[in-house]
This record gives C-alpha cells, sequence and structure tokens, in this order.
C-alpha cells in the first residue's frame, strides 16, 4: 500500500514556511512517503512543488492538475460531522471541503495518511482556521498525528523528525 501523508495548508502560507515545507516535502520522499494534498495555491503548492510521488485531489478539473474525487455517501456523511457549517456551503464551498476527505483517507477512502503537515492560522482555541480545519478534524477523529507549522512546537518535532 505505502506510507502517505497528508500535506496542505493557508494560500497565505509565508515564503519562509513554503521553501521550509518544500524541504519537508523532499525528504519524506526520499524516505518513501507519497504526499496527499489538494492542489491549492500556498501551502499545497509548496508540499507538491519538488515531489513526484503525490496523489493531488482538486475539486473540479479546471482548479489544478490533479483527481477529482467521486462523491460518496460516506465523505459527505464525514463532512457534515466535521464542517460546523455543512447545510450552508455553496456547491463550490462543499466540493473544495470534500476533496480534503481523500486528502486524508485516500481515494479509496480507506487508506488514511500516517500523519498530517499543514501551515495555517490558528483560532482562540489552537485550531487551523479555513479549509485546513477540515482536513485536520477528520484527521483527529482517525486518531492521525497533526502538525501545524505555524506552531513552534510543531515546527520544531517536524524539523527534528525530518531534517
Amino acid at each position: 500500500m505505502g506510507k502517505h501523508y497528508t500535506g496542505v495548508g493557508s494560500r497565505e502560507t509565508p515564503k519562509e514556511i513554503g521553501e521550509l515545507i518544500a524541504k519537508i516535502a523532499i525528504k519524506l520522499e526520499e524516505l518513501g512517503y507519497t504526499l496527499r494534498s489538494g492542489g491549492a495555491g500556498g501551502a499545497d503548492e509548496y508540499f507538491a512543488l519538488n515531489v513526484s510521488n503525490k496523489e493531488i485531489f482538486v475539486p473540479w478539473s479546471s482548479f489544478a492538475k490533479g483527481v477529482v474525487p467521486k462523491e460518496t455517501e460516506f465523505a459527505h456523511n464525514l463532512l457534515r460531522e466535521i464542517h460546523p457549517a455543512y447545510d450552508r456551503l455553496t456547491q463550490g464551498a462543499l466540493k473544495l471541503h470534500l476533496r480534503n476527505v481523500n486528502q486524508v483517507l485516500g481515494a479509496d477512502l480507506k487508506t488514511p495518511s500516517k500523519f498530517l503537515i499543514c501551515w495555517a492560522k490558528t483560532d482562540n482555541k489552537g485550531n487551523p482556521m479555513g479549509g485546513t480545519r477540515t482536513a485536520w478534524k477528520i484527521a483527529e477523529k482517525y486518531g492521525i498525528p497533526c502538525f501545524n507549522l505555524a506552531k513552534e512546537e510543531d515546527k520544531n518535532r517536524i524539523l527534528k523528525i525530518i531534517i
């Protein structure tokens, strides 16, 4: 099956963090990991920049190069449980969030990533904000370790392990 990790985050990822993300992704590929990401600008782009072992899940075909996941009842139910405003999502926002299910659980929705790394601003409870929050909450539900490079302690843990 191979080893997978989820690499996602904000479109507003600072350049110096983006450069670090690119280095982390290269090191993880050298260690035999396959990236799962979402084809957005910012963190997603930095993760995918210099690696060839990647699974990119996109919300629609013109968004970026990648696979548009098939919508499933399982993915909708999981998102309904995770997202606080599921019933108010526009079709576009819904598709953006649905791809997060595949970013964490794989194309078959049965092969969870080993861990999730992101860069995202956090709310007052320390949770990532924006679309990254969805992937984070799915990972938490499945007991997948999560690291936010915006948190100094997470960044230092990753650096010790990876670099």
